[in-house]
């Protein structure tokens, strides 16, 4: 299952550091990871988890689009 966040150039830093936190304190890893910079300059990031109760939990803490 994967989540999908969208988060601006201004905030990527910080997105990616409560990210990397959050994910640390749960003790939850991503079976993969992707982000790509879109022609507005925001940045679509894409998280798969191998566990569905760990997609719905990032998804609710960052306000991500849940995806099959």
């Amino acid at each position: 299952m994967s989540v999908q966040l969208r988060v601006s150039a201004d905030d990527l830093s910080h997105a990616m550091d409560n990210m990397r936190t959050w994910l640390d304190d749960h003790k939850v890893s991503p079976t993969n990871f992707r982000y790509d910079r879109e022609a507005d300059g925001t940045f679509t990031v894409l998280l798969t988890f191998a566990d569905a109760n760990a997609a719905n939990a990032f998804a609710d803490a960052f306000n991500g689009k849940l995806l099959p």
